[in-house]
Protein backbone atom coordinates (compact mmCIF):
# COMPACT_ATOMS: atom_id res chain seq x y z
CA UNK A 1 0.00 0.00 0.00
CA UNK A 2 1.32 3.28 -1.56
CA UNK A 3 1.22 6.56 0.90
CA UNK A 4 -1.40 7.97 -1.34
CA UNK A 5 -3.36 4.62 -1.38
CA UNK A 6 -3.19 5.16 3.03
CA UNK A 7 -4.40 8.83 2.37
CA UNK A 8 -7.52 7.41 0.52
CA UNK A 9 -8.46 5.22 2.77
CA UNK A 10 -8.46 7.57 6.14
CA UNK A 11 -10.50 9.90 3.76
CA UNK A 12 -12.86 6.68 3.62
CA UNK A 13 -13.05 5.93 7.02
CA UNK A 14 -10.81 3.33 7.24
CA UNK A 15 -8.46 3.04 10.17
CA UNK A 16 -4.85 2.48 9.68
CA UNK A 17 -5.38 -1.27 11.19
CA UNK A 18 -7.86 -1.92 8.95
CA UNK A 19 -5.51 -0.72 5.94
CA UNK A 20 -2.35 -2.26 7.37
CA UNK A 21 -1.16 -5.47 9.62
CA UNK A 22 0.06 -3.81 12.24
CA UNK A 23 2.79 -5.75 14.49
CA UNK A 24 4.98 -5.78 17.86
CA UNK A 25 8.16 -3.95 18.01
CA UNK A 26 10.63 -3.13 20.65
CA UNK A 27 7.96 -2.74 23.58
CA UNK A 28 5.39 -1.18 20.96
CA UNK A 29 3.45 -1.42 18.11
CA UNK A 30 4.83 -0.97 14.79
CA UNK A 31 3.59 -1.64 10.88
CA UNK A 32 6.98 -3.50 8.88
CA UNK A 33 6.61 -5.69 5.68
CA UNK A 34 7.90 -9.04 5.49
CA UNK A 35 10.72 -8.40 3.53
CA UNK A 36 12.48 -5.10 2.24
CA UNK A 37 11.54 -3.83 -1.26
CA UNK A 38 12.37 -0.79 -2.87
CA UNK A 39 9.52 1.27 -4.33
CA UNK A 40 6.58 3.53 -3.34
CA UNK A 41 5.20 1.24 -0.91
CA UNK A 42 4.81 1.73 2.35
CA UNK A 43 7.27 -0.84 4.41
CA UNK A 44 7.66 0.41 7.73
CA UNK A 45 5.89 2.96 10.49
CA UNK A 46 8.03 3.54 13.45
CA UNK A 47 6.43 3.45 17.00
CA UNK A 48 2.91 4.07 16.85
CA UNK A 49 2.28 5.94 20.13
CA UNK A 50 5.41 7.66 20.65
CA UNK A 51 4.64 9.21 16.95
CA UNK A 52 0.87 9.83 18.27
CA UNK A 53 -0.50 7.59 15.35
CA UNK A 54 -3.80 6.14 16.01
CA UNK A 55 -3.87 2.30 15.28
CA UNK A 56 -7.54 1.93 15.42
CA UNK A 57 -9.12 5.54 15.74
CA UNK A 58 -10.71 7.36 12.26
CA UNK A 59 -8.50 9.83 11.43
CA UNK A 60 -10.61 12.78 9.51
CA UNK A 61 -8.16 16.08 9.73
CA UNK A 62 -6.04 16.20 6.79
CA UNK A 63 -3.74 18.18 8.91
CA UNK A 64 -3.45 14.44 11.11
CA UNK A 65 -3.36 12.01 8.15
CA UNK A 66 -0.37 13.80 6.46
CA UNK A 67 1.34 13.84 9.78
CA UNK A 68 1.00 10.38 9.97
CA UNK A 69 1.67 9.54 6.35
CA UNK A 70 4.88 11.64 6.89
CA UNK A 71 5.94 8.42 9.32
CA UNK A 72 4.87 6.52 6.82
CA UNK A 73 8.69 4.87 5.15
CA UNK A 74 8.64 3.38 1.89
CA UNK A 75 11.76 1.03 0.42
CA UNK A 76 12.31 4.17 -1.70
CA UNK A 77 13.06 6.71 1.40
CA UNK A 78 14.99 3.42 3.42
CA UNK A 79 17.24 4.22 0.49
CA UNK A 80 17.59 7.66 0.48
CA UNK A 81 18.54 7.32 3.79
CA UNK A 82 21.44 5.01 2.64
CA UNK A 83 22.35 7.50 0.14
CA UNK A 84 21.64 5.31 -2.48
CA UNK A 85 23.24 2.19 -0.92
CA UNK A 86 20.35 -0.43 -1.67
CA UNK A 87 22.76 -2.72 0.58
CA UNK A 88 22.84 -0.81 3.54
CA UNK A 89 19.32 0.13 3.04
CA UNK A 90 18.02 -3.49 3.15
CA UNK A 91 20.35 -3.33 6.53
CA UNK A 92 19.20 -0.59 8.00
CA UNK A 93 15.31 -2.55 7.17
CA UNK A 94 16.14 -5.23 9.33
CA UNK A 95 17.76 -3.36 12.09
CA UNK A 96 14.91 -0.89 12.87
CA UNK A 97 12.08 -2.51 14.94
CA UNK A 98 10.76 1.22 16.93
CA UNK A 99 12.44 4.34 15.80
CA UNK A 100 12.66 6.46 12.72
CA UNK A 101 14.93 5.28 10.14
CA UNK A 102 17.53 8.10 9.73
CA UNK A 103 17.87 8.28 13.48
CA UNK A 104 19.02 4.12 13.61
CA UNK A 105 20.92 5.31 10.35
CA UNK A 106 23.32 8.37 12.32
CA UNK A 107 23.47 5.24 15.71
CA UNK A 108 25.10 3.67 13.28
CA UNK A 109 22.81 0.60 12.38
CA UNK A 110 24.77 -0.04 9.33
CA UNK A 111 27.86 1.32 9.62
CA UNK A 112 31.02 -0.65 7.57
CA UNK A 113 34.48 -0.49 8.97
CA UNK A 114 35.63 0.67 5.66
CA UNK A 115 32.53 3.22 5.37
CA UNK A 116 34.62 6.90 5.56
CA UNK A 117 31.24 8.61 5.78
CA UNK A 118 28.61 6.82 8.47
CA UNK A 119 26.93 10.33 9.20
CA UNK A 120 22.88 10.69 8.79
CA UNK A 121 21.45 11.70 5.72
CA UNK A 122 17.99 13.02 6.96
CA UNK A 123 14.84 12.24 4.98
CA UNK A 124 13.11 15.02 4.15
CA UNK A 125 9.14 14.45 2.57
CA UNK A 126 7.15 16.72 0.86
Amino acid sequence: MTTKELKRGFIKGKTLSEMLELGSGQECEIFKAKEFSPGDEVIYIPDLWLNEIPANSLVLDPIKQDEILFSCYTGDDFIAVCKGDKEKARRLFAFVDWQHPSSAYNEGAVDDEEDEDPGCFLLTKP
